[in-house]
Protein backbone atom coordinates (compact mmCIF):
# COMPACT_ATOMS: atom_id res chain seq x y z
CA UNK A 1 0.00 0.00 0.00
CA UNK A 2 2.85 2.40 0.51
CA UNK A 3 4.17 1.95 -2.92
CA UNK A 4 0.82 2.80 -4.55
CA UNK A 5 0.81 5.81 -2.55
CA UNK A 6 4.50 6.75 -3.37
CA UNK A 7 3.79 5.61 -7.03
CA UNK A 8 0.77 8.53 -6.87
CA UNK A 9 3.18 11.24 -5.18
CA UNK A 10 6.04 10.82 -7.69
CA UNK A 11 4.43 12.80 -10.62
CA UNK A 12 3.42 15.78 -7.46
CA UNK A 13 6.72 15.77 -6.25
CA UNK A 14 8.30 16.04 -9.90
CA UNK A 15 5.85 19.08 -11.07
CA UNK A 16 6.28 20.75 -7.75
CA UNK A 17 10.47 20.02 -8.49
CA UNK A 18 9.91 21.27 -11.85
CA UNK A 19 8.07 24.59 -11.20
CA UNK A 20 10.74 25.64 -8.66
CA UNK A 21 12.94 25.07 -10.99
CA UNK A 22 11.73 27.29 -14.14
CA UNK A 23 11.08 29.95 -11.53
CA UNK A 24 14.40 29.77 -10.35
CA UNK A 25 16.53 29.66 -13.63
CA UNK A 26 13.93 30.66 -16.49
CA UNK A 27 13.46 34.94 -16.37
CA UNK A 28 10.08 35.87 -16.39
CA UNK A 29 10.32 37.46 -19.52
CA UNK A 30 12.35 35.01 -21.39
CA UNK A 31 9.45 34.71 -24.25
CA UNK A 32 10.19 38.23 -25.16
CA UNK A 33 14.31 37.42 -25.11
CA UNK A 34 13.73 34.88 -27.66
CA UNK A 35 11.37 36.85 -29.69
CA UNK A 36 14.30 39.28 -29.62
CA UNK A 37 16.87 37.18 -30.45
CA UNK A 38 14.85 35.45 -33.39
CA UNK A 39 14.58 38.95 -34.85
CA UNK A 40 17.92 39.51 -34.47
CA UNK A 41 19.01 35.75 -36.27
CA UNK A 42 16.52 36.73 -39.06
CA UNK A 43 17.97 40.51 -39.56
CA UNK A 44 21.46 39.08 -39.02
CA UNK A 45 20.57 36.48 -42.03
CA UNK A 46 19.03 39.44 -44.27
CA UNK A 47 22.25 41.04 -43.47
CA UNK A 48 24.26 37.64 -44.41
CA UNK A 49 22.50 37.14 -48.06
CA UNK A 50 22.98 41.23 -48.99
CA UNK A 51 26.07 41.14 -48.52
CA UNK A 52 26.59 37.86 -50.14
CA UNK A 53 24.80 38.76 -53.54
CA UNK A 54 26.86 42.06 -53.44
CA UNK A 55 29.59 40.07 -53.61
CA UNK A 56 28.89 37.68 -56.11
CA UNK A 57 27.91 40.68 -58.42
CA UNK A 58 30.86 42.42 -57.81
CA UNK A 59 33.19 39.17 -58.71
CA UNK A 60 30.75 37.96 -61.58
CA UNK A 61 33.83 38.03 -63.96
CA UNK A 62 36.20 37.20 -61.56
CA UNK A 63 37.34 33.99 -63.95
CA UNK A 64 38.06 36.84 -66.86
CA UNK A 65 40.13 38.45 -64.85
CA UNK A 66 42.71 35.60 -63.56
Amino acid sequence: MVRQEERNNHGYIWEFFKEHIELEFIPKNSNYISKCKLCDLVNTLHQYVRVHIEFLLETQHMHELD
